[in-house]
């Protein structure tokens, strides 16, 4: 008898369970025949947490249903007793209807999501847009899609949207000099300039499709500059190449204009590697040469050529480079205040034929015995200083109306011997006597001497003008002697916003790009310049000419001193501000203008 109370027991719990099922399938038979439930929808069924699980519900083809209801016929009613023993041959694909419903929405929205991609963008363009986009058409993907399938047909629209990207969509890569990006597609070029970090190293290694064909970088950009001298103006395309920004764009515009000034040369190496390596061909180089009238109110928009109003006196008696004494090479011994000392003596240097490969130009952490393969300065001279009339100014092109005037540096000669004649801006240079041992009557004038000085800074446009210290540019000719005061003894800014940006509402930063002197006449006094640049944040990163004690102008002259236009190592490159609300923290460190005073030899031998 108890075999047959559990048999029955069991048949009785095998009904009622039959019978749930019968009644769950009823209950979604029923919906779909109301037509509360069609392909799609989602319905929440079951407890109080079913909100917690949302079911789609599709509508089976016949063959399907009739198939899943003859399986679950045999598992069900036919061969209770055997259900674990019974092999499912059903597809899961039939009865994974999450699956199913998430691959037909991702299948439809992955097009729109590729359709939202290429929307808005540029023929070209670059790995920032294209990581931009594709963030875009991934949410535009999950907004319409989800479930199982969605991870992977992420995956498939990342590989969809970069194969669009790389199949002649790319742009070049490659910044200016300035910051600016290059607006061609992905090219081959030769322009050269210093390593990149590694930002720019790796958007280079995701450019391996082919390159194109070779063409120099543009960014559209252009800059308008002065020669050497100041005297003629250019446009100039946005540099890629560090040796066409300070060095082959200059060179060009000497051709026409500064090449029979006396010119002072600075220390380079001569690194064959580097010309062969890093030829440049001048007919590649975009300048467009500019007409200007040069007067005293520096009318901008005439379309007369530069006019010759100053008569540039003396040139022809000027003595050659190599016999300006403490030019052709600083002191080999140099103190620790005065940073680097640099030899630039081309017999007697000896250095390693690769030392310099990589150098650009001189910093206070170059190695005694680099010297870069061009240089990034010029120094040239205008004339006698009395070419200078301080009624009139500058009689150059586009310098701002009333901003084109020198200061009056009045020295005194009773401070040239002073106590401590290792001031910062005054110094005593000692005579060949004085280094023999032998005793010297020190030598006093009572009057001053007159010198002028004016730190020029041009803007992209071209505008340009002198700086009166005190954040502000000079505007007439009244209280200049005050204002040089303020330059020799004050740091300058290596940028400073133009005058030009009121008119548009736009911030353009100028940046200092010459300094002149016009040297005194007398032999016992010498302005030396001593021009140490920082030009961004890093206090380590001081760039300098390459004479670490100074440049001692020769007496009687109007000097005019460029700076470069970049300041790259070969490491990394400062770029120019660009942004108001960031000021730059370039800067030209105190101590630009010095005064030495050259004491005669009063001995019996000694030559005054």
């Amino acid at each position: 008898g108890k075999p047959d109370n559990d048999n029955k027991g069991q048949e009785k719990i095998f009904i009622e369970e039959n019978c749930d099922v019968k009644n769950f399938i009823n209950y979604h038979i029923n919906l779909i025949k109301a037509g509360n439930v069609c392909e799609g929808q989602l319905e929440f069924l079951g407890s109080k947490r079913s909100h917690h699980h949302a079911t789609a519900v599709k509508l089976p083809t016949s063959k399907t249903w009739f198939t899943a209801a003859s399986h679950l016929q045999k598992v069900l009613i036919e061969d209770a007793s055997g259900v674990e023993s019974i092999r499912y041959p059903i597809s899961s694909s039939w009865l994974d209807v999450d699956k199913k419903f998430s691959e037909t929405t991702c299948r439809k929205a992955i097009s729109i999501a590729l359709d939202s991609y290429e929307k808005n963008v540029p023929e070209q363009y670059s790995y920032v847009i294209h990581q931009k986009q594709l963030a875009a058409s991934i949410n535009i993907l999950s907004q319409h899609a989800l479930g199982p399938s969605h991870q992977s047909y992420i995956q498939q629209l990342e590989k969809d949207c970069e194969k669009i990207w790389k199949n002649g969509r790319q742009s070049c890569e490659a910044l200016s000099l300035t910051g600016k990006q290059c607006i061609y597609p992905l090219h081959d070029s030769t322009d050269t300039k210093p390593e990149e970090d590694k930002d720019v190293k790796q958007r280079k290694s995701r450019q391996n499709k082919s390159i194109p064909q070779k063409r120099s970088h543009s960014s559209s950009y252009w800059y308008v500059s002065a020669c050497n001298c100041g005297e003629s103006m250019a446009k100039r395309a946005d540099p890629f190449d560090i040796k066409i920004a300070n060095y082959t764009f200059y060179q060009m515009l000497e051709k026409k204009c500064c090449s029979k000034l006396t010119h002072i040369s600075f220390p380079v190496g001569t690194d064959n590697n580097y010309s062969e390596e890093h030829s440049i061909d001048e007919h590649d180089i975009e300048i467009e040469e500019i007409s200007v009238t040069s007067t005293n109110k520096n009318n901008l928009d005439s379309p007369n050529g530069i006019t010759d109003d100053v008569a540039v006196d003396g040139l022809d008696g000027i003595n050659s480079f190599g016999q300006f004494s403490g030019f052709s090479s600083p002191a080999a011994s140099v103190p620790a205040s005065s940073l680097v000392s640099v030899k630039t003596e081309p017999d007697g240097h000896k250095k390693d034929k690769d030392l310099s490969s990589g150098l650009i130009m001189f910093t206070i952490n170059t190695p005694n015995g680099y010297l870069p393969p061009f240089s990034s300065w010029s120094l040239c001279r205008l004339g006698d200083n009395n070419i200078y009339k301080a009624s009139k100014g500058l009689l150059y092109p586009r310098f701002l109306p009333g901003s084109n005037y020198l200061c009056p540096w009045i020295i005194s000669r009773n401070v040239l011997l002073a106590d401590d004649p290792f001031d910062s801006t005054h110094e005593h240079f000692p005579t060949i006597a004085e280094n023999r041992g032998k005793s010297t009557t020190k030598y006093r004038k009572e009057n001053n001497v007159k010198t002028y000085i004016g730190t020029e800074y041009e803007c992209p446009q071209g505008d340009r003008f002198f700086y009166a210290g005190s954040n502000k540019i000079i505007r007439s000719s009244n209280n200049l002697k005050e204002i040089a005061i303020k330059l020799t003894n004050s740091e300058l800014p290596l940028y400073f916003p133009c005058p030009c940006g009121q008119r548009s509402g736009k911030t353009v930063f100028a940046q200092l790009m010459r300094v002149y002197v016009a040297s005194p006449v007398d032999n016992d006094i010498r302005i030396v310049l001593r021009p140490f640049i920082q030009p961004g944040t890093d206090h380590r990163l001081v760039f300098y000419s390459g004479f670490g004690q100074g440049i001692s102008l020769p007496p009687n002259g109007l000097w005019c001193l460029r700076l470069p236009f970049i300041y790259a190592t070969e490491n990394e490159i400062v770029y120019p501000p660009t942004d108001p609300k960031m000021p730059s923290k370039g800067r030209v460190m105190k101590g630009l203008f010095h005064i030495a005073a050259t004491v005669p030899d009063l001995s019996p031998t000694g030559k005054g």
